[in-house]
């Protein structure tokens, strides 16, 4: 893949979250991952994991943080502010960690453009689907309608803002025409990539936005 990333919200439970901060440390530090680019899903902004986690992640040497549950401009500088403040005391040079923005409520969608625009770190932004369609109220569907408006504005205001914007995970590893077709809708409506969970799906996302040699030519 581009990237992976390592995972100390959802997936850790709140009585693991100091050891799996120990672990994330030492992965991050210890492990050659070559030219895959490693990135950290810390806690939400209001929880108190998340200055630990911002530091553990830059101390390890990630390459980037996600922002879970990004509503405001101001999540977004304020996650500036620790990635700065981290840098300084581990010794890297400023600017070097970047973030995206992970868009998972309907607040976030409306507010899309303005998250793009909260600090130069911010590279792009993501849409995070079953938060989303939860808050939403609406049903999670094979069809993916649900999700038809937050692609729609979430690529609109990246575009507009000038950063890159990523689509949701497709959660059925064992329908790959559906994952194919999904992939190649996002792709024609602009986005740049598309998060995978398992990696049965890499072949399926490089096939998609390898450029042709017709594109390449253009």
């Amino acid at each position: 893949p581009d990237c992976v990333i390592l995972d100390l919200e959802d997936a850790v439970s709140v009585n693991e979250k100091d050891s799996a901060r120990i672990q994330l440390y030492n992965t991050l530090k210890y492990l050659d991952y070559g030219d895959v680019e490693k990135w950290v899903r810390v806690n939400t902004i209001d929880s108190e994991y998340f200055a630990e986690d911002v530091r553990a992640a830059v101390a390890g040497g990630c390459d980037g943080i996600r922002i879970p549950m990004c509503e405001t401009k101001e999540q977004g500088e304020i996650a500036e502010e620790h990635g700065t403040t981290a840098e300084e005391e581990f010794g890297i040079e400023e600017g070097t960690v970047m973030l995206m923005a992970a868009l998972e409520t309907p607040l976030a969608i409306i507010n899309c453009y303005e998250i793009c625009k909260a600090s130069d770190r911010l590279m792009g932004v993501a849409l995070s689907g079953g938060d989303f369609a939860r808050t939403m109220h609406a049903t999670t569907t094979k069809t993916g309608e649900e999700y038809f408006l937050a692609r729609a504005q979430i690529v609109l205001a990246a575009r507009a803002a000038g950063v890159m914007c990523f689509d949701t995970v497709y959660t059925d590893l064992d329908d790959e025409e559906t994952l194919r077709k999904e992939t190649e809708m996002i792709k024609n409506m602009g986005f740049d990539g598309k998060s995978i969970i398992n990696p049965r799906q890499i072949e399926v996302f490089h096939d998609v936005f390898t450029p042709s040699g017709k594109e390449i030519e253009q």
